[in-house]
């Protein structure tokens, strides 16, 4: 479930792979053009979230991906 002050989240909720896209990337993977898709997405709130905070989001996310080893990220902004 998307929700966004800044524009209109049906189409996004109609279909989530348009904000993260998923099933291409599953896709390319089944195909052996990119490793697996890891099994978790991680997303952060924008507006409301302090610089601090958001920092600390970052280094969090960052370290749990280093340590399930992954090596590419897409980062998706709304």
């Amino acid at each position: 479930m998307s929700i966004h002050g800044g524009y209109d989240t049906a189409y996004a909720n109609d279909f989530p792979d348009r904000v993260a896209p998923l099933d291409i990337l599953k896709r390319l993977a089944n195909k052996g053009f990119i490793g697996e898709v890891h099994e978790k997405m991680y997303t952060t709130t924008g507006t409301g979230t302090s610089v601090s905070n958001s920092e600390s989001f970052g280094r969090d996310i960052g370290s749990k991906l280093k340590d399930y080893n992954v090596d590419g990220v897409i980062l998706t902004s709304t």
